[in-house]
């Protein structure tokens, strides 16, 4: 667990160290956060970790959350991403989830001012939309916090080739369960 929770905070410098620590707690208290929570992992033939997912499977709405996805710093063109993320795929597929949600930043540059940040961004989406994951538009999700804040998050949606989208009612509640059991 150490190394996947380095992982992350070499990857995602700006996430409080607590919700760090949390990972471990998600995966022991499926009660307690609403889902069940699984952590694949990418290892080199000397058992180091290189990457992983932690992803999350809420039954009650029968959708899955994309909560990490990351590959240790200077092996992200490995295709060890691609790996984890087809991973997801079937297990989301196996327990015949509607689709994988995640966050992924912007590529809209009114949404997003750092144009390195913006280079990123673009490599990211672009990753994902190979397999046919989109950003739910026209929501009010990539709405920032604190005004001055820069590239707040897309919600992303993978029909896992089954469907593009979902009715609104339902898209509303899947909505409502992620802001609520992610952050509370």
């Amino acid at each position: 667990m150490s190394k996947i929770k380095e992982i992350v905070s070499q990857q995602f410098p700006d996430i409080n160290p607590k919700k760090i620590d949390e990972i471990s707690a998600q995966l022991t208290d499926s009660l307690k956060y609403k889902y069940q929570a699984k952590i694949f992992v990418a290892e080199d033939e000397k058992s180091t970790i290189r990457g992983f997912a932690l992803f999350l499977y809420m039954p009650d709405l029968q959708f899955c959350y994309l909560d990490y996805i990351a590959v240790s710093p200077g092996k992200t063109s490995g295709g060890i991403g691609g790996a984890l993320y087809e991973r997801v795929r079937e297990e989301a597929e196996a327990f015949g989830a509607l689709g994988i949600f995640f966050e992924c930043l912007p590529d809209d540059p009114t949404l997003c001012k750092d144009q390195t940040t913006l280079a990123q961004n673009k490599k990211r989406l672009a990753f994902y939309e190979r397999y046919g994951a989109r950003p739910i538009v026209n929501t009010r999700y990539e709405t920032t916090v604190v005004p001055e804040d820069d590239c707040p998050p897309y919600l992303v949606f993978d029909g896992l080739g089954v469907r593009e989208t979902l009715p609104v009612a339902l898209t509303r509640q899947i909505f409502r369960a992620i802001l609520e059991r992610k952050y509370g």
